[in-house]
């Protein structure tokens, strides 16, 4: 990675600066994140920070097959759908952003032994805080009544 800054600009009480092409290698990414973290943030660990593994991630065991596998969401869902048969899912994802997730939820539900239609999906932008945005706000509310509605028609 380059970054290349060619403008020069001028701070008070400082003169001028300019920087140009920088070249920011791994090397020294890793050793300015190292002075960073232990002269700024205070940070007094002994072990080496690693920039990049070389290493893949096909070895791991995560716990199982699945990306909720090791949590039992599922398992507990199905036993309250076999007890209740009006008990349904509504699983809200937010895009936007790396906290919500949405192939996660997509394959938890595909993988589930759930009963056909118990569960829906349901996308909001604004990523996991969906409800700051008006528009997502309104849909998930929108979403939420459907589901209850529907639910009451079904007593």
């Amino acid at each position: 990675m380059a970054v290349t800054w060619h403008r020069s600009r001028t701070r008070p009480g400082a003169g001028s600066f300019r920087c140009s092409d920088v070249s920011l290698s791994p090397t020294r990414i890793k050793r300015l994140f190292g002075d960073y973290i232990r002269n700024d943030l205070k940070v007094d660990w002994p072990d080496e920070y690693v920039l990049l593994k070389e290493t893949t991630l096909d070895g791991w065991e995560w716990g199982g097959s699945g990306p909720f596998a090791d949590w039992p969401y599922s398992e507990r869902l199905l036993k309250v759908m076999k007890t209740n048969p009006r008990f349904h899912v509504l699983i809200g994802n937010g895009y936007h952003d790396t906290q919500t997730t949405v192939g996660a939820a997509e394959y938890a539900v595909r993988q589930s032994a759930w009963p056909e239609g118990r569960a829906t999906l349901s996308y909001y932008g604004g990523g996991h805080m969906a409800y700051t945005v008006e528009r997502s706000a309104k849909k998930f509310t929108d979403d939420f009544a459907l589901l209850c509605e529907a639910l009451n028609r079904m007593i």
